[in-house]
């Protein structure tokens, strides 16, 4: 009944929805290759990260890079302390029955930010060879 309808509207050349579904090559929707080829260029944008940063999803790996090291210093101890005290929500909601979920919820994405945000901190302390602690460094000579 709906290819009388469809003759009648737009002409013989009409074809009803269920039939005018166009197959590729292999059988499948034209989407299919399309999605394919996204999937393969981020698996390989994955692997195009460069040797001195580590993969971050929170963090911008260029956000400490024109601070100075008295910046780059004030921005360790601020994320020191938010990681710290993120610590402690999670200790303390670990503590409660159910509060294991609770805690990964509530507070597990901020300390991973927050400890991805110290990382890139380190590595642009690094780069710019600011003094820092003496964890940073090696306080052995090599001989």
């Amino acid at each position: 009944m709906s290819d009388r309808f469809a003759e009648a509207r737009l002409g013989p050349q009409a074809k009803p929805p269920a039939t005018a579904r166009r197959r590729g090559a292999l059988g499948l929707p034209p989407a299919a290759p399309m999605a394919g080829i996204v999937v393969a260029g981020a698996l390989l944008a994955a692997c195009s990260t460069g040797s001195d940063t580590s993969f971050s999803i929170f963090a911008d790996p260029g956000k400490y890079q024109y601070y100075t090291c008295a910046q780059i210093a004030g921005e360790q101890k601020n994320w020191m302390q938010r990681q710290r005290d993120l610590k402690v929500l999670i200790d303390k909601a670990d503590q409660s029955p159910g509060g294991a979920a609770v805690g990964f919820i509530a507070y597990k994405a901020d300390y991973v930010a927050a400890t991805e945000e110290l990382e890139q901190i380190h590595s642009a302390a690094r780069s710019k060879k600011c003094e820092g602690e003496e964890t940073w460094g090696s306080n052995t000579v090599i001989r």
